[in-house]
């Protein structure tokens, strides 16, 4: 709900036992390996004649340790795992076509491209995170 009226609808669809990124027709948000230490990656592919975005998946380590806190929770729920929303709002803004910032001045945005365990604060977006999408959707 954190991109609600950021002219996007996110619709959810049937369940899929695909734990691999593919261009294969389907947008996914699976668990399964991911390259490295990453916590999650998304993966965008285009039609090269229009720029437009053809399909995006986006993978979640299975290799961490993961939990889920109420939106409106003011701490994660264990201080040991990763919030998946925490880290699914962050994947969601690649969706939308957002980068990764690792500038320092930046770390409280959503859009900061490391995660922490405990962290929820990506649950919810910064003015730079909206200015972006401002940006992208005038």
């Amino acid at each position: 709900s954190a991109w609600n009226g950021s002219g996007v609808n996110f619709v959810r669809g049937a369940n899929t036992s695909v734990s691999q990124k593919g261009l294969d027709g389907r947008n996914i948000l699976s668990w399964g390996r991911t390259s490295g230490s990453a916590l999650a990656v998304t993966y965008t592919w285009y039609y090269p004649a229009t720029g437009l975005v053809a399909e995006v998946d986006t993978i979640f380590n299975k290799r961490f340790n993961w939990s889920w806190s109420p939106y409106s929770a003011s701490a994660c729920v264990n201080n040991n795992t990763y919030d998946v929303q925490n880290i699914l709002t962050h994947e969601l803004g690649h969706w939308m076509g957002l980068n990764d910032t690792y500038t320092s001045s930046y770390v409280n945005n959503t859009m900061y491209g490391y995660g922490a365990v405990g962290e929820i604060k990506k649950d919810t977006l910064t003015v730079g995170d909206t200015l972006g999408l401002d940006v992208i959707y005038p």
